[in-house]
C-alpha cells in the first residue's frame, strides 16, 4: 500500500502534516506528499501511484474539492471522502443536515445580497454573526451589534454569507475531536482579550475540558451525519444547552494534542491502513 498525503501551499509545512509523515514512517508505510497546487488536474484518468489518500487541504473551496473528486474518480480511496468534505465544508448545507437530524444549531439564514442580509438581521435581531458559507480559520467572520450603525459592513461582503444569531460564549466554545464513532476528547477554546472569535488562528487559547456524555453524543452524531471518518466538531454551551456551530472535515489538531495529551494522528493513520 502507498499513501498520498494531499496538501496545498497552506498545509504543506503545517505541524499536522509533519506528524502524519512521522507516523507513516514509524509504520514503514510508503507515502508521497502531493501538493495539488503543483500541477494541473486532468480530466483523463491518471495513475497517481497511490492506493489511499489522506486529504489535508486548508478548506473545501473549489480546486481543492475538484482535486479530491479527481482522485476518487481515478480509483483512489480518500479520507475524508469528497462527499463528506463537500457537505461539511459548506456551512449552510452541513447545518441544514444537522438541524434536520435533530441537532440544535443557532438560528441561521443564508443571504446573497445586501437587501436579503438586512432583512435577515432585522428579522433575527442583533447581535448576529456573519460568516462566509465556505471558509476556515475564522477568516471573513464579523459580528454585527447595531444594524443601522454597521450597514456599511454589508457592502463589503463577498456573498453568499450566513447570518447566524450570536450566542454569548464568555467562557469559550468546545472543540470535540471525533474518530469514527468515538469522541477522543474535548478542548475549550477561549478568545483573547478584546476579541470574540475563539479560533486558535485568531489568537485564541485552548484548555482541556471535561467530555460530557451529551457533548460526545452530539459530536459523534454530527460526524456520522456528515459522513466523516474523523472530524473536529465545534459546540457552544448557553443556558445549559449545547448548540453545534460548525463541523470541520480536515481539522487541525496541534492545540488539541497540546491541551489534552491525546495525539489523534495514530488513529487517523489507523483509518488509512484500514482503507488500504
Amino acid at each position: 500500500m502507498k499513501v498520498g498525503v494531499i496538501v496545498d501551499d497552506i498545509t504543506l509545512h503545517r505541524w499536522e502534516t509533519e506528524e502524519i509523515v512521522k507516523e507513516l514512517k514509524n509504520r514503514n508505510i510508503k507515502f508521497e506528499i502531493i501538493n495539488i497546487y503543483s500541477s494541473p488536474l486532468d480530466i483523463v484518468k491518471r495513475d497517481w501511484g497511490i492506493d489511499v489518500a489522506l486529504a489535508r487541504t486548508s478548506s473545501a473551496t473549489h480546486f481543492r474539492l475538484e482535486a479530491i473528486k479527481t482522485l476518487e474518480l481515478d480509483g483512489v480511496k480518500v479520507i475524508n471522502s469528497y462527499d463528506a468534505i463537500r457537505r461539511g465544508g459548506d456551512k449552510y448545507v452541513s447545518l441544514s443536515i444537522l438541524h434536520h437530524a435533530g441537532i440544535p444549531i443557532p438560528q441561521t439564514s443564508m443571504v446573497a445580497s445586501f437587501e436579503s442580509t438586512v432583512r435577515a438581521i432585522s428579522k433575527m435581531g442583533t447581535p448576529v454573526v456573519l460568516k462566509p458559507v465556505i471558509g476556515t480559520y475564522g477568516r471573513g467572520i464579523v459580528r454585527i451589534n447595531d444594524l443601522e450603525r454597521e450597514l456599511e459592513v454589508l457592502d463589503n461582503l463577498q456573498y453568499p454569507y450566513l447570518v447566524q444569531k450570536y450566542i454569548p460564549h464568555k467562557k469559550g466554545d468546545f472543540r470535540v475531536f471525533v474518530i469514527k464513532d468515538e469522541a477522543l476528547g474535548v478542548i475549550r477554546r477561549v478568545a483573547p482579550k478584546d476579541e470574540w472569535r475563539t479560533n486558535i488562528s485568531a489568537g485564541g487559547t485552548s484548555h482541556k475540558a471535561r467530555l460530557t456524555s451529551e457533548l460526545a453524543k452530539i459530536a459523534v452524531k454530527a460526524s456520522q451525519k456528515i459522513g466523516t471518518q474523523y472530524a473536529g466538531v465545534d459546540i457552544i454551551e448557553y443556558n445549559r444547552k449545547y448548540y453545534l456551530i460548525e463541523i470541520n472535515t480536515q481539522p487541525d489538531f496541534r492545540s488539541f494534542y497540546a491541551s489534552t495529551g491525546i495525539n489523534p494522528v495514530k488513529k487517523i493513520v489507523d483509518l488509512v491502513e484500514e482503507a488500504g
